[in-house]
């Protein structure tokens, strides 16, 4: 059934004009079995250059590609309420209405000339939806599959074990953990100024707790580069190897830097870690990874699992502590930086969690999977807010004005939640632990799954 309903989903997100991509040979069709590949769903190469802001989805390390929940799709959703297709069905509807009012601004009776499918493709941001959760690679079935669809496929018998992973062979090149697969979608399709124009605005959203994680890792990688040879050499460039340390990987995160900071316009992060839980070990919260807390502070909004109703603001124990953040950014005072990192600590201890960014309530979602079918159209309504007021400043009609979040208003409704229960039950990691490796395989290659 889940393999229908993965083709059914493709062929939905095609119709919409994301059609599938293959990686690592950036190809619409599929390369031979013999040739290990997975694929990701983008808007069409040929479209990309025109687009003046991208959207990027990591989705969960566990998920097939385009859907957000089986619970949802195969329950009371649907199809479309389970996977990205409502998701990027929204994103073409905007785009529509924008298309019809710049129709009838020129004078244009839209009823009698409706707008054309390229004028509302005109209109729309490119999508992006990445595929962290198909990096294994069967070459039997001649695609990439989740370690569950691995797991799930047809044995001897009963009693037999699921077929072995080979650590090199049955995963694709360039592609073998997120973070690998992030940097080779960042590195070939969006760093590359012939498919995506380096003007272009980048709305990042990571969805559910592990997708929020490897987004901010993968910005902090950029941003703070010292921090992936402390804290993430296992999952930067590797899940197997040590990041080597040279100055040529230096020298393309020193370039990274700026080229991240410009572009990022907004990011979106679902039922999220607080930010200690992500950075805070081995290295605390201090100058080495001031880059990655200000970008949150200024450009970040999280959707966070909770008893209240959508889009309600939910206390956020630092918010006091932002404006002291933003001003020693701004003054360039190292002594006043540490000075806020040292209260920002203090405050990850005695809250339970560190939130530095602005976050609203996704609802009663039990499953943090489940909070971007509640919530997409609140971050798509932030996205458009986020734009309307500068965005990243690149080419921006506000002047080069850009985007910085502003504290929410919270209720006292929320505030004596707080005061009863000490914390919100959104402080807490739903979902099950990432599994942490991966079996080797003994036999020849002959025998590869």
């Amino acid at each position: 059934m889940h393999d229908c309903i993965r083709r059914e989903v493709s062929e939905r997100l095609t119709a919409l004009n994301v059609p599938l991509l293959y990686l690592p040979s950036l190809t619409t069709e599929a390369p031979p079995k013999s040739t290990p590949h997975l694929a990701i769903h983008c808007t069409p190469l040929s479209l990309l250059p025109t687009k003046k802001s991208i959207i990027v989805i990591m989705n969960k390390t566990f998920e097939d590609l385009g859907i957000w929940a089986y619970r949802v799709l195969s329950k009371h959703g649907g199809i479309d309420a389970g996977s990205s297709v409502s998701f990027f069905k929204d994103v073409r509807r905007r785009a529509e209405i924008r298309a019809r009012k710049k129709a009838v601004a020129s004078g244009r009776n839209v009823k009698e000339q409706p707008v054309t499918p390229d004028e509302i493709e005109a209109e729309a941001p490119g999508l992006l939806i990445l595929n962290p959760g198909q990096l294994l690679y069967s070459y039997k079935e001649g695609q990439s599959m989740t370690p569950m669809s691995w797991d799930a496929r047809p044995r001897k018998s009963a009693v037999h074990p699921a077929p072995k992973i080979h650590s090199v062979h049955n995963f694709v090149p360039d592609n073998r953990t997120a973070m690998e697969h992030t940097e080779f979608v960042f590195k070939h399709i969006i760093g590359k100024p012939e498919i995506v124009s380096p003007d272009a605005e980048l709305y990042l959203i990571g969805v559910a707790g592990d997708g929020s994680e490897d987004v901010i890792k993968f910005l902090a990688d950029r941003v703070d580069p010292s921090l992936s040879d402390v804290s993430f050499n296992a999952v930067a460039i590797n899940a197997r190897e040590k990041v080597q340390n040279d100055s040529q990987t230096q020298h393309r995160r020193s370039a990274d830097k700026k080229a991240i900071r410009d572009r990022v316009a907004a990011i979106a992060l679902t039922a999220p870690l607080p930010i200690n839980h992500v950075i805070g070990a081995p290295v605390p919260l201090d100058k080495a990874n001031s880059g990655i807390l200000e970008l949150l502070a200024a450009r970040a909004r999280a959707w966070s699992p909770s008893e209240f109703k959508i889009d309600t603001a939910l206390e956020n124990p630092t918010s006091d502590l932002m404006e002291k953040l933003d001003n020693a950014a701004a003054q360039d005072s190292e002594d006043a930086r540490q000075a806020v990192f040292d209260e920002l600590d203090q405050v990850a201890v005695d809250e339970a969690g560190l939130f530095l960014c602005p976050r609203v309530s996704a609802g009663p979602e039990k499953h943090d999977e489940c909070v971007v079918p509640a919530a997409y159209e609140s971050i798509l309504d932030w996205f458009e807010e986020v734009k309307e007021k500068g965005g990243a400043g690149l080419g921006s009609v506000t002047g080069g004005k850009n985007y910085k979040n502003e504290m929410l208003e919270v209720s006292e409704e929320v505030v004596q939640a707080k005061k009863d229960r000490r914390v919100l039950p959104d402080m807490v990691k739903w979902g099950p632990e990432e599994d942490g490796g991966s079996s080797s395989l003994g036999a020849g290659l002959s025998n590869l799954d």
